[in-house]
């Protein structure tokens, strides 16, 4: 079942997800939070751009139990 990446990008309305983006696969959406970044460097040190040639990639070692 053929899944395309997208980005998903927030309201413009809505002042706290203003300029904020998630990648979309079929059901899946990744996306990043302050909480996932290195202490005290904040979501700001993150950034894709949106003209990125996004490709998925099999990893049999990215799951950990």
């Amino acid at each position: 079942m053929p899944m395309h990446i997208q980005f998903v990008e927030g309201q413009p309305p809505i002042e706290k997800v203003r300029n904020q983006a998630a990648v979309k696969r079929g059901p899946l959406v990744y996306c990043i939070e302050t909480s996932d970044t290195p202490e005290k460097s904040g979501i700001l040190v993150v950034y894709i751009d949106s003209d990125s040639d996004l490709k998925a990639n099999y990893r049999d070692d990215f799951w950990a139990v």
